[in-house]
């Protein structure tokens, strides 16, 4: 079989296949790399995110049993345990309520502290000590209320049902006991600190204890408890602190109700107010009922971070890709603009550096003429200097923008803010045309309300950016015969308009126009690029606005709004 040389540009589109092949295959190995090394770091974040979590929960539920076991005994401890028959003296109440209202500053379980003592020991036999904010419905009448915020009770009627219960208890001759009752069909506990006689068969001479409203209990102290705990505990916002009865009821929960797959950590503990440490028996409390304590993560943060963290990683490389591409179009298109502006910067160069060269050489040339007396008549020298007026205003008004284009960003600072009359102002920039006018033979209508208001503003600073656009309403119009100027008042704002009959700016160049260096495709005449940024920049700083339209018949109208002087 005979082949045909078809010269080496037949091996080009194998190459440049194999090429892209071998392109796609290091992109292809590059991002499975990438992915690979994404879900190992999450798996590993996630892993390690749970072992945090896992081990703050812990932490909360140890600091949550504890401080609940301190406070729950704290009344046992503090109030009860120092208890003695000397402080049995009912005659001295106020030293009993001085105590009981310190006690329910502290403590916000005890309902109502009672004291008793043997009748044979003197009168009155027992006084119920209630909480003057948080009275119990069975208080009834007859409470007096003390120098503290305490309310003491002789003849209350739950001091039998109590007293029974103590009495009951003094067979048993333990120091410390508690017990359950029901007072109005609530559920209540008791805690008792018993005292004996110890000169006589240890009878049984009083008795001071506290009662708990179970009820209020579940509604109330487990939820304060356990905000304070998650503040104290740093947890608000990571994990969940619940308390749960002894029927798995939850009572009381920091955040919302976890399921059971959420569950981290549980601990029983008993729901008693007494300290059975203090007792000597263990098996005092087995018959209390149980109640759970547990710690969630359903709504940790960083959990939840970490569960998204494997679709996220996947996004994130999707993102990273695209945002390289987006980074590579955005690259180009900065080199783009960065080359645009600086043929910008170049051309405002060269356009600069004519602009200044040509009033120079005509003032040279001037000067040479008349230095060499070569006129002939008084009149060629008042054209003469004519024309040095002419060129010496443009060539200030160039040297002007380029000074105030060099401090651009600091213009502002250079303000002086002062009561303006816009038509004094249209008049004075009129003045640095008039031999421009003259030889172009322009005529200028001028038409500004008689009514119309001042503005404030910087003198300087609003006559350069008037100068700036009837420099160009003059440039461009080489045919035009009249150039317009309007001033009125609109909703509280003074609108000036400078119209002209020239060439016209396209509607694809209106916005263009106002950037620094930019002069429009149709320019006729030679110019910095700048009149119409400067301008645009001293009106917005005077809390104004700057716009071009079409003219009618034809040419361009600036519209300058300024705000009244108030």
């Amino acid at each position: 079989m005979r082949s045909r040389w078809k010269g080496p540009g037949a091996l080009l589109p194998s190459r440049r296949t194999s090429a892209w092949l071998a392109i796609g295959a290091i992109l292809s190995l590059a991002v499975s790399s990438l992915a690979f090394i994404a879900y190992r770091a999450v798996g590993e974040w996630e892993r390690s995110t749970l072992l945090l979590v896992d081990q703050r929960s812990e932490e909360a539920l140890t600091l949550l049993t504890v401080a609940l076991n301190r406070d729950m005994k704290g009344v046992h401890h503090s109030v009860l345990a120092p208890f003695n028959e000397a402080a049995l003296d009912l005659e001295r109440r106020y030293v009993l309520e001085d105590l009981f209202a310190r006690a329910f500053a502290r403590f916000p379980y005890p309902e109502s502290f009672f004291v008793w003592r043997d009748a044979a020991r003197g009168a009155p036999s027992s006084v119920i000590f209630n909480r003057l904010d948080r009275r119990p419905a069975w208080a009834g009448e007859g409470a007096s209320a003390g120098a503290f915020p305490v309310v003491s009770i002789e003849q209350a009627r739950i001091l039998p049902q109590l007293l029974a219960q103590v009495t009951a208890l003094g067979r048993s001759g333990r120091p410390f006991g508690a017990f359950d009752l029901v007072i109005d069909d609530l559920p209540y506990q008791a805690v008792v600190h018993l005292l004996y006689d110890t000169t006589r068969a240890r009878a049984l001479i009083g008795a001071v204890g506290f009662t708990v409203n179970l009820d209020w209990v579940a509604r109330n102290y487990f939820h304060e408890i356990l905000g304070q705990i998650s503040r104290i505990g740093d947890v608000e916002d990571s994990v969940s602190l619940a308390v749960a009865d002894e029927h798995g009821r939850t009572v009381a929960s920091t955040r919302a109700t976890a399921t059971a797959s959420d569950l981290l950590h549980e601990r029983s503990f008993p729901l008693s107010f007494l300290d059975a440490d203090l007792l000597g028996d263990v098996a005092e409390g087995q018959d209390l009922p149980q109640w759970r304590l547990s710690v969630s993560a359903s709504d940790d943060r960083a959990l939840m971070a970490a569960s998204r963290g494997s679709t996220r990683a996947t996004w994130l490389i999707v993102f990273c890709a695209g945002a390289s591409l987006m980074a590579i179009l955005f690259t180009m298109r900065a080199l783009k603009a960065s080359a645009d502006l600086t043929a910008m910067q170049s051309e405002f160069v060269a356009s600069a550096t004519h602009d200044l060269k040509t009033p120079l050489a005509l003032f040279q040339l001037v000067a040479e003429t008349l230095a060499k007396g070569r006129y002939q008549s008084e009149q060629a020298i008042r054209a003469y200097g004519a024309m040095l007026s002419e060129q010496t205003q443009l060539l200030e008004r160039l040297i002007d923008n380029v000074l105030a284009y060099a401090s651009l960003r600091h213009v502002a600072q250079r303000y002086r803010f002062e009561r303006q009359s816009v038509s004094e102002l249209v008049e004075m920039a009129l003045e640095r045309f008039d031999a421009r006018l003259v030889a172009t033979g322009l005529e200028v209508n001028v038409d500004i309300a008689s009514d119309l208001p001042p503005i404030d503003g910087d003198r300087v600073s609003l006559l350069q950016a008037l100068d700036n656009v009837l420099d160009n309403a003059i440039k461009y119009s080489p045919q035009g015969k009249t150039l317009t100027i309007r001033g009125r008042e609109d909703a509280g704002m003074v609108r000036l308009s400078v119209s002209d009959q020239g060439v016209g700016i396209p509607a694809s160049e209106r916005d263009r126009v106002f950037e620094k260096f930019y002069r429009g495709q149709s320019g006729i005449a030679g110019g910095s690029g700048l009149g119409l940024a400067i301008a645009r920049r001293v009106i917005e700083d005077h809390g104004g606005t700057i716009t071009i339209r079409d003219a009618e018949p034809r040419g361009t109208t600036v519209d300058i709004t300024l705000r009244r002087r108030t």
